[in-house]
């Protein structure tokens, strides 16, 4: 018998466990895991510790578990998660070819910000050294500050500070940031006045699934000498919001007030 055939035990059981986990809506505890996969609970524990540790499984504080986003990151699919990635895809290079800048989809990855896709400045004259499959601080970002604005839960798994400066500009007070949280909320969108990296500007604006919940932020950098936060709104502001408008309709979102109001 040619052992080379043989499946590997171990890699087989991760397999089913991480399927099982992306068939979920809800986070589960390792009791519920090893019942419905028919494994034993130390072996699932194990597992998910790996797992865990690799930045495949996320962990909360009541010790369920998740699924995260590094699949996406390694060209995988995690069932239910990209939905908002294609919806997003046409809408953003329309976007992109007619103001040219950098754009990026974001979404919310445990306690940071995983861009999703990215659109580079058209006109060449610089390149941001980010790609899709980056990771950023949640407080630091535009799109991060529409994340945590709308996500209360996001806010409490920041943690109580102070933050990480990524420049002398990042918020890292706990109070200030929830300060300003209040005010992105109310303007429903959010600036970044080089907080996330020096000299770039950056505005961003939410996305909302069927329920109403902000999934994602539109991001769009600029260089600060090129154009300043005042000019991002007033001329690509109304643009992005156009675009985030269409991505939601796509997934069925509704707007705040409307989703609270059928609940």
């Amino acid at each position: 018998m040619n052992t080379d055939d043989q499946p590997v035990p171990s890699a087989a059981k991760t397999i089913v466990l991480l399927e099982w986990l992306c068939a979920c809506e809800q986070p589960r505890g390792a009791s519920d895991i090893a019942k419905a996969i028919g494994l034993k609970k130390n072996m699932v524990f194990r597992l998910l510790q790996t797992l865990t540790n690799m930045g495949w499984i996320i962990r909360d504080e009541q010790a369920r578990y998740q699924v995260s986003l590094q699949p996406f990151h390694h060209a995988s699919k995690v069932v239910g998660r990209l939905d908002v990635h294609a919806a997003a895809l046409q809408p953003m290079k329309e976007l992109w070819e007619h103001c040219g800048e950098f754009l990026a989809l974001v979404v919310a990855e445990g306690q940071q910000t995983l861009l999703t896709h990215v659109l580079q400045p058209r006109h060449g004259t610089f390149r941001i050294a980010v790609q899709a499959g980056f990771r950023g601080p949640m407080h630091c970002g535009a799109a991060g500050k529409v994340l945590l604005a709308f996500n209360e839960d996001l806010c409490v798994r920041l943690g109580s500070g102070p933050y990480y400066a990524a420049t002398p500009k990042t918020i890292t007070d706990q109070k200030k940031l929830m300060t300003h949280l209040a005010t992105v909320r109310k303007n429903t969108y959010a600036t970044d006045h080089e907080e996330a990296m020096l000299g770039m500007n950056c505005i961003a604006v939410p996305i909302r699934n069927y329920k109403g919940d902000v999934i994602a932020a539109i991001n769009c950098a600029c260089i600060r000498q090129v154009k300043k936060i005042s000019v991002m709104k007033q001329e690509i502001l109304p643009q992005l919001q156009r675009c985030a408008e269409q991505i939601s309709e796509a997934l069925g979102g509704v707007e705040h007030n409307e989703a609270e109001a059928n609940k």
